[in-house]
């Protein structure tokens, strides 16, 4: 039996833009018909991966996301095609409601310090540069 069909359900999912905007890439390529994001699409490329991914999701009794992700969503949205961008906005809509998605915002000040702004040894940036050059760095 898989671990999804059980009757044990997760408390909490904490939902990132990346698993929100596969979703409204795998409706947009496949109903919407917007074939040139189809490229952009990394883990949700078939129906069976899309079921997956839902049924995943259904498995936890709480999910929220935050107002940084919808920000995010946003931007990519504001990216995209405009004669498209009310039906993603739409079904962003969709998803969040079909989901029971509820939006949370945390003060800055609530927020654990060392998350925010690790110490300096624990810091690496990541920069990728135009040519495609990758290059890391500890910040002291």
């Amino acid at each position: 039996m898989s671990p999804l069909q059980d009757d044990v359900r997760h408390e909490l999912l904490i939902l990132d833009t990346g698993p929100i905007r596969e979703l409204l890439l795998h409706h947009a390529v496949f109903q919407f018909g917007f074939l040139k994001l189809r490229p952009h699409l990394q883990w949700l490329k078939t129906q069976a991966q899309y079921d997956r991914c839902s049924e995943f999701i259904a498995t936890f009794r709480r999910k929220i996301t935050s107002a940084s992700v919808v920000s995010e969503l946003h931007n990519w949205i504001r990216s995209t095609e405009e004669n498209g961008r009310t039906m993603l906005w739409n079904r962003a809509y969709y998803e969040f409601l079909n989901m029971g998605v509820t939006e949370e915002v945390i003060p800055l000040i609530e927020m654990d310090l060392e998350m925010v702004a690790p110490t300096a040894q624990q810091t690496r940036v990541w920069s990728s540069w135009p040519d495609g050059t990758k290059s890391r760095t500890l910040l002291s």
